[in-house]
């Protein structure tokens, strides 16, 4: 029976270990459709995990994976990094599902999600405006032309996602809100003590007030009178591309799929728990082969059932993180793409003469221009952060050949004419700035920090504990008892 016992641990390790790294294995010897697979496999489980994430983008460049919950209060999603708790909202209405969970793309010093498509108009149009080349101007004879217009380029660019800020209108900050917050809680702990300091301030005024009247009263005869007072209150691996499949030979190309590659690996896994099996049944008796058949059923479901079905009660980060790890390592280098209908893909990234390109679940393929060395790393492997450009999610940003006589002046942050509108030649995608203009509207102002005031208001305003009526009355009685009092002691 300790035989036994010693072999159900030994499978449970074994089948938890096979869970989590075969696949990685696997991954080194077989295609590149395989590895497309299984890293797309380790990415789904680790969404899952961590069910509701965001690629956090440092003030370093460097990127990484935070889970997020979504706090009402601020309406948006609240994040901790590196001990400092902010929020994101979604103005640009880019977060979106990645391996169908919530997903999204945040800047650590700002106060929104963005998007790849956000940092590539934002680094270009900053730099037109920088050139003076965005706005209005006027020609020698006086005549007013203006430009708002320029283009980006057709295929995905490979970009720091720190350019998006430059998108941004505002300059609201990730944990503004929560200091905006605190700052009103602070603001209002007067209101929670039983006598303010105006109040005793003003009793005591009114004590003495009483007193001195009373002594002019006795010894001058003056009658005179007293008045009260007032209360203020103060209120952000080498990419390998499929290999090409001969069509000469179509016995050849079955045998030689991306699905003949997952059958055999499941038939190669079978394969081998049937050995282990066989070999403790047959060398330790019975006991033994059942111990190492439930040991491999229970190592290798545990995992799939924890975050599948109890839906990773604790330690979601860890172990999401642990399943990114591993896409990542089975990809070699990865690309996280904003497709056209605003979903995310996390694929492999790959490489021809072409140069760098992926390959959607679609089996579409979406062209790069980047280059493999400058890629930051992601879970321990490059990463290409990406949007596809098609006319489908292009088309609301670019020119069209409606003419308005009054649009958006990028540069003034005001409505201008629009006599003439000028294009800049530019090959690519042809957009204009005034739709720009009116998508990044708000995307940085100061909602959060007024929703972290509001929430203060809400949980901890209150009220002084005398009103304004007892407080009269209060000063009123203290005037009457310090001239009765002085009377008094003057007619001794």
């Amino acid at each position: 029976m300790l035989i036994a016992l010693t072999w159900l641990m030994l499978s449970t390790l074994i089948g938890a270990t096979a869970f989590f790294g075969a696949g990685v294995v696997v991954a080194l010897i077989a295609g590149g459709g395989v590895r497309d697979r299984i890293g797309r496999w380790y990415i789904s489980m680790g969404q899952a995990a961590l069910r509701n994430s965001a690629l956090v983008v440092r003030e370093t460049g460097s990127l990484v994976l935070s889970t997020v919950s979504f706090d009402p209060k601020y309406g948006g999603d609240k994040s901790t990094i590196d001990g400092v708790t902010g929020h994101w909202r979604d103005p640009l209405s880019v977060k979106s599902k990645l391996a169908g969970k919530e997903f999204g793309i945040g800047l650590e010093g700002a106060s929104c999600y963005i998007s790849p498509l956000a940092a590539e108009v934002g680094d270009e149009g900053a730099r037109r405006l920088e050139q003076g080349w965005l706005g209005s101007q006027f020609t020698d004879t006086g005549d007013e032309t203006v430009t708002l217009d320029y283009s980006i380029p057709e295929r995905p660019q490979v970009m720091d996602l720190r350019k998006a800020e430059q998108f941004l209108k505002g300059s609201c900050k990730r944990r503004w809100g929560k200091l905006s917050n605190k700052w009103a809680e602070i603001s209002q702990e007067k209101f929670h003590e039983n006598i303010s300091v105006g109040q005793s301030l003003l009793w005591i005024g009114a004590f003495a007030a009483g007193v001195g009247l009373a002594f002019i009263v006795m010894k001058y005869g003056v009658q005179g009178g007293g008045g009260g007072g007032g209360v203020e209150v103060p209120i952000i691996i080498t990419a390998l591309s499929i290999p090409a499949v001969p069509n000469r030979d179509r016995v050849r190309a079955v045998l030689t799929s991306t699905r003949a590659q997952l059958v055999y690996l499941a038939l190669g896994t079978v394969a081998i728990g049937v050995g282990m099996i066989a070999a403790a049944g047959l060398l330790y008796g019975l006991w033994s082969g059942v111990a190492v058949t439930v040991g491999l059923l229970v190592g290798a479901s545990t995992p799939y059932l924890y975050v599948r079905i109890l839906f990773t009660p604790a330690g979601k980060l860890p172990l999401g993180k642990a399943f990114f790890i591993l896409g990542q390592l089975t990809f070699g280098a990865g690309v996280l793409c904003r497709r056209v209908d605003g979903q995310y893909e996390w694929g492999r990234l790959r490489e021809d003469d072409s140069g760098l390109f992926m390959r959607l679940d679609s089996g579409r393929r979406v062209d790069i221009d980047g280059e493999r060395e400058s890629l930051p790393k992601v879970a321990w492997a490059p990463l290409a952060v990406i949007e596809d450009k098609q006319r489908a999610n292009m088309e609301q940003f670019t020119v069209d050949e409606t003419f308005r006589d009054v649009r958006p002046d990028p540069v003034r942050d005001a409505m201008v004419e629009t006599p003439v509108a000028l294009a800049d030649g530019g090959q690519g995608w042809h957009l204009d700035a005034s739709k720009l203009e009116q998508w990044a509207r708000d995307t940085a102002g100061n909602e959060l920090p007024r929703s972290g005031r509001r929430k203060a208001f809400e949980e901890k305003g209150g009220q002084q504990q005398l009103s304004q009526l007892w407080t009269m009355i209060g000063a009123g009685v203290l005037c009457v008892i310090g001239f009765a009092m002085t009377a008094g002691v003057m007619l001794l």
